[in-house]
């Protein structure tokens, strides 16, 4: 009993060891896989906000990678004592890690967002999203990192007999942490100043987000909240301006000769099945006597954001931008240029910021 114990904490303990190496390996994939995010973004204009960059590119991926292992591999070290089973499931969940990370790369240099449920759906219907984004490079990209992560699987397991430089594990693991720490802490400044070369990179990286401490800060009287709330109202919100192309080119419209009155219903909480002879018949006749456009795709299931896709066809992550440039959408937009009079009801009012800083905004 004595010796299956004390064999059992040996295997244990190489498992854990092969783990961290496995894993800093893969951190060191992530990050190469992560320039094309810096890639995709103009470099920051100020040294500090270059510095930032560079230390949240550290730093993010330090942690999302030490995490992972700490989810995975870690406990498995403890409940599979074949070290050959255990590393097998180490490399499945780290490619498909990493092939989810390249995938995302690819959505975020086309749509500067990252990868969500809705944005997944709308990927897989090519006809309606009409994007760039290729699925054939998959084809060779997860054999290739797949047989990478055999090799790399097999290597960190040969590391643990060699005699390797001491202090490189704890030299290492102090980078990250530090950059994590120092990404976080330089954002809870940058945050309460408005500095925007910084602010401006919350959404470079998947699952990012900085911390801010405005109500620490402003309980310390370290922080004026009124008068912070009043300059971004007077320049806006630095993190969304300055982001959006819209449109991305002028509109081409030839005006009807016979122009038509325009009657648009909007029913929050109406599912598209309600409308019809036994629920809702007078609308549902209605409806059958005139036109009906049944292709429309929702952009979220909030209230704010399901207006926002109907009146500008974009999903809903485009809303804090569109409210910070105070865009009107290209719909009402042409309506005014060909003359149309525009009138607006709501039963709780036009007060709300989807109508008065993006929807009725111009």
């Amino acid at each position: 009993m004595v010796n299956l114990g004390s064999y059992h904490r040996d295997t244990v303990s190489r498992l854990i060891s092969w783990g961290h190496w496995f894993t800093l390996f893969n951190i060191l994939l992530a990050l190469l896989i992560a320039v094309r995010y810096i890639l995709a973004n103009p470099w920051p204009d100020t040294l500090l906000g270059g510095a930032y960059l560079l230390f949240s590119w550290l730093g993010h991926f330090g942690f999302i990678g030490f995490f992972a292992y700490l989810l995975t591999a870690f406990p498995l070290s403890f409940l599979i004592p074949s070290q050959r089973v255990l590393r097998l499931v180490a490399v499945l969940v780290a490619t498909t890690a990493l092939i989810l990370l390249l995938v995302d790369t690819q959505v975020y240099q086309l749509f500067k967002f990252h990868i969500n449920p809705l944005v997944w759906d709308i990927l897989l219907q090519q006809s309606q999203s009409k994007s760039d984004l290729s699925w054939s490079y998959l084809f060779v990209s997860i054999p290739a990192f797949l047989l990478l992560e055999l090799l790399l699987s097999s290597y960190a397991w040969r590391m643990q007999f060699r005699r390797r430089p001491r202090g490189l594990g704890r030299g290492l693991a102090a980078l990250f942490v530090g950059s994590f720490l120092l990404t976080h802490l330089t954002h809870i400044w940058a945050d309460a100043r408005l500095y925007a070369p910084i602010t401006a990179q919350k959404s470079n990286f998947p699952l990012s987000y900085p911390m801010t401490a405005r109500s620490f800060l402003a309980k310390h009287g370290w922080l004026d909240l009124e008068q912070y709330r009043q300059q971004v109202a007077l320049q806006g919100d630095p993190l969304r301006t300055g982001r959006l192309t819209y449109p991305l080119q002028p509109l081409e419209v030839i005006p009807a000769a016979e122009k038509r009155n325009l009657l648009l219903l909007v029913v929050q909480g109406l599912r598209h099945d309600m409308l019809n002879n036994v629920n809702m018949p007078n609308l549902s006749r209605y409806a059958d006597q005139h036109l009906q456009f049944e292709r429309h795709v929702g952009g979220n299931n909030r209230s704010a954001g399901s207006l926002f896709s109907l009146f500008y066809g974009l999903p809903a992550q485009y809303l804090p931008e569109m409210q910070a440039e105070r865009h009107a959408p290209l719909l009402l937009d042409e309506l005014q240029r060909q003359d149309y009079l525009i009138g607006a009801f709501a039963s709780e009012g036009l007060d709300s910021e989807i109508y008065q800083q993006a929807i009725f905004s111009g």
